[in-house]
């Protein structure tokens, strides 16, 4: 999907957070879906509530998850590492508009923000390939889908049919 002049001046006005409806989304793997984002959300207080909730997470009331309590310890402090650390490299992005961002050297236009799982949609399942991951990444994996910040997405405008925001259908 490319921008146009009267996308651009809509897209301008956007203040604060807003729905996103994104139609005939193709992935990487071919999967087609129609989703829904709440862009504007600020990735750095997600990031911050994660981290709180990560600390506080008593491993001990997860037993049930199929992991040991060394494995879910381990990933616990992994992922902690992980939320705790400031980024050192140079953003490659410039943010046009909010809930976008353009990749400085190659244009590409993506739009990000929190998912509404409830209202994807997959119309045509994707071909993926199996991987066989350790069991702390399972443990990782298994954690993150507990933090706020595991919602946090990106989708290029390209592979995307349509966009509508707030109500308003951009093509």
């Amino acid at each position: 999907m490319k921008l146009n002049k009267n996308i651009e001046d809509y897209l301008e006005t956007l203040i604060g957070c807003s729905f996103v409806s994104i139609k005939e989304y193709t992935t990487g793997a071919g999967e087609v879906q129609d989703l829904v984002l709440n862009i504007g959300i600020d990735y750095k207080k997600a990031k911050e509530k994660s981290l709180r909730k990560i600390q506080n997470l008593d491993i001990n009331k997860h037993k049930g998850s199929g992991f040991g309590k060394q494995v879910l310890a381990q990933a616990k402090l992994e992922i902690e590492t992980s939320l705790s650390k400031e980024s050192s490299l140079v953003n490659p992005y410039s943010y046009p508009y909010a809930g976008f961002k353009e990749h400085n050297d190659s244009k590409e236009l993506y739009i990000y923000g929190m998912l509404l799982k409830s209202h994807k949609k997959i119309s045509i399942k994707g071909e993926y390939r199996e991987v066989n991951s350790s069991e702390k990444t399972l443990a990782k994996r298994y954690l993150s889908s507990l933090l706020p910040i595991s919602n946090y997405r990106q989708y290029k405008l390209n592979n995307a049919k349509e966009l509508i925001i707030n109500k308003v259908k951009l093509n």
